[in-house]
């Protein structure tokens, strides 16, 4: 939040007698804070947009006789928070059993028994929250920056360039912004330090079309095993969708994957130790013809690319989510889609060459490139 700004806390709950004690420490407790209470559940999706939370307190009440059959008042929100505008989520309350496992497991939602002592701990899930608020408010800060600049900078160039706003214009003017995020996420921050391995992804795709370097699955595997997945090494280019609707290419050239220890028996460093590896194979991202691929906690394992092990897929199987034979499961950001792309024409992208004395060619080339004698 920038300075001035007050954390904006949302509590949800049909009995406010229930949340006083709780809103209390989190006003004592809490520096600058603007609290809204909310009985009406059906105001949610109103307060979402209008409020605009930091962060949500919700209770999930029992409706109806049948209190332990029914899903709870309060439960459907969750759900509305969580699929349309998440927000850090604590769900405080005595019903806590109908959330999903995904929802629970989750690092930004907390649950609080409601109870003797529970109003302390909400303010304090509410403080380790706040933080994290404050990253995302400066982070929106710098995207609405940028976007300023392509409002005083870039507009005047597209409403010149066509005599009406009209749909074209417009259109254009939303390619600018979309144009200027992306090259400030390209730009490095050097307060960022080192990047962890797998933020070389872009998780969800964003794309619609299938992209070099993007990670495919197999639809229907049950493990995460490395040979259910592949690599795609065609160029975006040809896989955009063009005029009507069809990419240029009907299949898509894929490198299958494999685990690490065959990664690096085909690469010739098995038994290598941590040092080997990184300087022979991470510092340059491929060695011969393996790529490594890190893992993506739950989605992707951690495991090698084989630019040699290749396979031609049609592009009608491959999806972004729904019924395929493969889904892609993350983009590879740039530059590392480069890498990819490099790693491939390192591999495949030159004549083959028979075998040859290359010991006695390289004596000959050292001794020709001698000093001669007195010179």
């Amino acid at each position: 939040m920038g300075k001035g700004e007050r954390l904006r806390l949302l509590f949800i709950d049909d009995e406010t007698s229930a949340i006083e004690d709780a809103v209390q420490e989190l006003k004592s407790s809490v520096t600058n804070v603007n609290v809204c209470i909310e009985q009406d559940f059906s105001a949610v999706p109103d307060l979402m947009e209008n409020f605009k939370p930091d962060i949500v307190v919700i209770d999930l009440v029992e409706q109806g006789p049948n209190a332990d059959l029914d899903a709870p008042v309060g439960l459907e929100h969750v759900n509305l928070i969580w699929d349309k505008r998440f927000v850090p989520l604590i769900v405080y309350s005595g019903r806590l059993e109908h959330l999903n496992d995904e929802v629970k497991g989750h690092p930004l939602v907390e649950v609080v028994s409601k109870g003797s002592g529970s109003e302390l701990r909400v303010a304090e899930k509410v403080l380790r929250m706040q933080p994290i608020v404050c990253s995302l408010d400066e982070t929106r800060g710098k995207v609405e920056s940028e976007l300023s600049i392509v409002l005083k900078d870039v507009a005047p160039i597209v409403f010149e360039s066509l005599e009406l706003i009209n749909g074209d214009a417009l259109h254009m003017f939303e390619r600018a912004c979309i144009r200027r995020l992306a090259a400030m996420a390209d730009e490095p921050a050097a307060a960022w330090g080192r990047q962890a391995a797998w933020e070389q992804y872009v998780f969800p795709p964003l794309s619609g079309d299938i992209r070099l370097g993007d990670v495919l699955q197999v639809a229907d595997a049950s493990v995460l095993a490395p040979d259910k997945f592949r690599v795609v090494l065609t160029p975006s280019c040809d896989l955009v969708n063009g005029v009507g609707g069809n990419a240029k290419v009907g299949s898509v050239l894929v490198a299958r994957c494999c685990s690490n220890a065959e990664g690096l028996r085909r690469s010739g460093i098995m038994g290598a130790r941590a040092n080997t590896v990184k300087s022979r194979m991470l510092t340059q991202g491929f060695l011969a013809s393996i790529v490594p691929v890190p893992a993506l906690p739950d989605m992707i394992p951690s495991m090698m690319a084989d630019l040699t092990d290749l396979e031609l897929i049609p592009i009608c199987e491959v999806r972004r989510e729904g019924n395929g034979i493969y889904r892609i499961v993350a983009s590879m950001d740039s530059p590392f889609r480069e890498l990819v792309s490099w790693a491939y024409l390192q591999s495949a992208g030159r004549p083959g060459l028979p075998n040859r004395d290359l010991d006695s060619w390289a004596d000959e080339i050292v001794a020709s490139a001698k000093p001669e004698p007195g010179s």
